[in-house]
């Protein structure tokens, strides 16, 4: 133990500080996140958008190398994992592959982290969640040689509400049991729009028919249509 750690030392001495000196060509080493900036003010907006913005910015955030206690941001000042791989990423064997082998670190790279399909998820999540023309965007901010940072902007845009909720194309039977049970609904005329909700409706309406004799109705045949023209902001849903 004793030799392993005056090794470990000794290889932190030899590395000369250096993160990127040995890292493969073209790759550049992701040290974390500056900032995820929410570019909206409406107080009642952000308070319905709490879930969705929690969703999104973990969507974007990426812990980089001796991050603290996996923050995107916070970064230990010795990042002895680094200095490792790069004074001994060259060894093959011996007591130069045995240093690298149990104290280095894998760099992690910009292009791992892939900050466009991040912002296309975390996207996706706003108008899951009902902001649907809600957008985030990234910029790469160099940070030494060979080292950059990204940082985010989220803008959630105008949320939209559940006008009118309409059934269409059921048998009478199916009608009946829809509407009696409607209370119910995670659909509610006047809640945001969510396709978490939307989702959670499709297992209660098969639960429910399921349960009322319908044994081999499956979720997968409703179809939900979401229509936007009748109002900014406002979605008329159609059940069929």
């Amino acid at each position: 133990m004793a030799g392993g750690l005056l090794c470990l030392c000794l290889a932190v001495v030899a590395a000369g500080c250096s993160t990127t000196r040995n890292l493969p060509e073209d790759e550049v080493l992701y040290t974390g996140v500056k900032k995820i900036q929410v570019l909206d003010t409406d107080k009642e907006v952000l308070r319905l958008a709490d879930d969705a913005l929690t969703e999104a910015k973990a969507a974007v955030s990426v812990a980089p190398n001796n991050s603290l206690f996996g923050s995107a941001s916070l970064r230990s000042p010795l990042p002895v994992g680094l200095w490792v791989y790069n004074s001994f990423a060259k060894y093959k064997k011996g007591v130069g592959r045995w240093i690298f082998r149990h104290f280095a670190a894998d760099p992690v790279f910009l292009s791992s982290v892939n900050p466009e399909v991040r912002a296309k998820v975390a996207t996706n999540l706003l108008h899951d969640y009902g902001f649907s023309r809600g957008a985030v965007d990234f910029d790469t901010l160099p940070a030494g040689d060979r080292k950059a940072k990204l940082s985010y902007e989220i803008s959630l845009g105008l949320p939209y509400y559940i006008d009118t909720i309409m059934y269409r194309s059921f048998s009478p039977g199916i009608d009946s049991l829809l509407r009696k049970a409607q209370g119910e609904s995670y659909l509610r005329q006047g809640d945001l729009f969510s396709v978490e909700n939307v989702q959670q409706e499709r297992k209660r309406i098969q639960t429910l028919l399921r349960n009322r004799g319908y044994y081999f109705f499956e979720s997968s045949a409703l179809q939900f249509e979401a229509d936007t023209v009748h109002g900014p902001g406002r979605i008329s849903l159609r059940i069929s």
